[in-house]
């Protein structure tokens, strides 16, 4: 609805793998994941594609955003929240 083309997956290693077959503008992932930490998907992700920006997410409240050095949004967000931070974060 935003004009944006969402490439969805819940598992870090797809993410890489579709890294490396196109054009990843922004990486939006969750802190908190099963398989792996969203910063370390973003350092694994940003080594394939160093221009690939990256946004994480997380609802928990001892998470630390500075932690990162990565842009953060807290959940819950809403669409236009969402929206305006990845405006940002892309320019």
């Amino acid at each position: 609805m935003r004009g944006y083309t969402v490439l969805d997956t819940g598992d870090p290693q797809v993410a890489l793998d579709l890294t490396k077959k196109h054009a990843i503008h922004l990486l939006l992932a969750d802190v908190v994941m099963p398989l792996m930490r969203g910063p370390e998907l973003a350092r694994r992700v940003q080594a394939l594609s160093p221009q690939t920006k990256v946004l994480l997410m997380s609802g928990s409240s001892v998470y630390d955003a500075t932690d990162s050095g990565y842009p953060f949004i807290a959940k819950p967000f809403t669409p236009d929240a969402l929206a305006a931070r990845v405006r940002q974060v892309l320019a």
